[in-house]
């Protein structure tokens, strides 16, 4: 399904974003199997067009889990983009500008997944800024 949708829309991110929002508005009625299969594909297809600038074994990894792909799914559908940073700069989620940058390179794919896993669970929670200005 994933996959039809960016052939039909040309890769438009912001198209293919809009339609898994109304695929899911759309399974209102539909049984528990195929929420969690269509679900699934939205979270998967969301993944892909998220974390594009990281590798096959990060985005696999990122699938794995199902909070950390429905975190990924949520903050596409609330706006936020991911961008990678220097490792310098570290990583941290930017609120004002809906941005989750993640330093790069790193040492591992896991690590990558880890410091994904920490950013987007913030915007995701819409926690606040925690350390004080």
């Amino acid at each position: 399904m994933v996959d039809t949708v960016t052939k039909v829309f040309g890769g438009n991110k912001d198209i293919e974003a809009a339609v898994s929002r109304g695929v899911q508005a759309g399974l209102a009625g539909a049984s528990p199997a195929m929420k969690a299969a269509a679900t699934q594909a939205l979270e998967n297809g969301a993944v892909d067009r998220k974390l594009s600038m990281f590798n096959q074994n990060v985005r696999d990894m990122v699938k794995a889990s199902p909070t950390l792909r429905a975190d990924v799914l949520k903050l596409e559908q609330a706006g936020y983009t991911y961008k990678t940073g220097a490792p310098a700069d570290g990583y941290y989620t930017d609120w004002d500008n809906n941005v989750i940058v993640i330093d790069q390179p790193l040492s591992s794919d896991a690590e990558t997944v880890s410091h994904i896993a920490h950013e987007s669970s913030h915007g995701a929670s819409n926690q606040q800024r925690s350390v004080p200005v």
